[in-house]
């Protein structure tokens, strides 16, 4: 359990990863279209949460559903770091000096806003729609009945449970009877023996 546990981590991570690197990629060549030959275009910016997402959704589909949040905020966390970095990279390299930053600081916070508010929402969406699809479709007819079976077994409990409450509560009416009983018995029994005396 452990090992299926970790390795199902270890998975979230790698796609999160991936995912968030693909993001950033065509997010940065959509941004520097105007410097380089390659322009996949703004719609693939889109696009991409989105797909990565919906790959996410069904990676994660046999997990809980707070494993996706959690890999949607991976990737956009990995994405905005990889945007930040690389529209950075000419200016860490120093193949263009800035001397006051101020124009590179705006540029640079718009970007980073722009990458988190689209990402984020995007995947989840994809995600949501992911676990969707590989629920209905993809995911193992066994593992459907194995939920069913684990559904009705749940269901049994409860009624097993809800049974014994209604003993627990018939035995304690019936003890609460007697003490009752018992207590008016020992309240007239005095009265009789003065009555004798």
């Amino acid at each position: 359990m452990s090992e299926m546990f970790s390795s199902s981590r270890i998975k979230l991570l790698i796609w999160s990863l991936s995912a968030g690197t693909i993001v950033a990629f065509f997010y940065v060549t959509n941004s520097l279209s105007s410097y380089t030959s390659f322009n996949p275009g703004a719609s693939l910016f889109l696009i991409s949460p989105i797909m990565c997402g919906l790959i996410l959704g069904i990676v994660t589909a046999d997990q809980e559903a707070v494993n996706a949040v959690i890999g949607t905020i991976m990737m956009m966390i990995t994405a905005t770091i990889l945007v930040a970095v690389t529209l950075l990279s000419p200016f860490i390299l120093g193949v263009v000096i800035d001397p006051t930053g101020a124009v590179v600081f705006v540029d640079l916070t718009k970007e980073i806003m722009l990458t988190i508010i689209t990402v984020l929402p995007l995947s989840l969406l994809g995600s949501v729609f992911g676990r969707m699809f590989a629920e209905n479709t993809i995911m193992a007819s066994t593992f459907k009945v194995e939920r069913q079976v684990l559904r009705s077994d749940t269901d049994e409990w409860y009624k097993m449970l809800e049974e014994k409450l209604e003993e627990k509560r018939a035995a304690l009416e019936k003890m609460e009877e007697e003490r009752r009983k018992r207590d008016l018995l020992n309240i007239e029994e005095p009265s009789e023996f003065q009555e004798q005396k």
